[in-house]
């Protein structure tokens, strides 16, 4: 979008240590070739969103001017309920038989028209690289959303999408 569409772009860095800036340069992406290139496309981008001080840290690190830095707010207080090392994420994930390897978008809340679960299902549809998961917790047979889950469990067969959801239930 930045670069060849010319239009605003959001980067949301949701991991220290994976998809922010410094460590992207660094770890993912220690190429010489491609390293240099991603910074001058972060420095495209409009606004980065955040989650902490480390990670506007990281941000600024790599030349990214502050006034494209928004920290929101934490919904989990870290304070409270701590944090989880990405090695503790890896044995979770094998614990909950969830993909090693794919992004993984989260909905939660019962299937319904109010919730929109299809407007999920339908932005998943549109993304081109495959690496995504979509995973839907909620109860499926709360007071009339029998009709929209079985509309959800249409839309994810004609659309080929039974790699890329996983229903949990409640």
């Amino acid at each position: 979008n930045v670069l060849f569409y010319h239009k605003k772009m959001v980067y949301e860095v949701t991991l220290l240590g994976a998809d922010d800036p410094t460590s992207v340069l660094k770890v993912t992406l220690p190429d010489k070739v491609f390293a240099p290139i991603m910074k001058r496309l972060f420095l495209k981008i409009d606004q980065f969103v955040v989650q902490n001080e480390k990670v506007v840290k990281s941000c600024l690190n790599v030349g990214i001017s502050k006034e494209k830095i928004w920290m929101r707010p934490n919904p989990i207080d870290e304070e409270i309920f701590g944090t989880i090392k990405i090695e503790n994420k890896i044995e979770l994930r094998k614990k909950l038989n969830l993909p090693k390897n794919k992004f993984i978008m989260l909905n939660v809340g019962r299937f319904g028209e109010r919730k929109n679960q299809l407007f999920l299902l339908k932005c998943l549809k549109e993304l081109k690289n495959k690496n995504y998961v979509l995973l839907l917790i909620g109860p499926t047979d709360f007071l009339g959303c029998n009709k929209y889950f079985e509309k959800i469990k249409e839309y994810i067969k004609e659309n080929n999408l039974e790699e890329q959801v996983l229903i949990v239930g409640r």
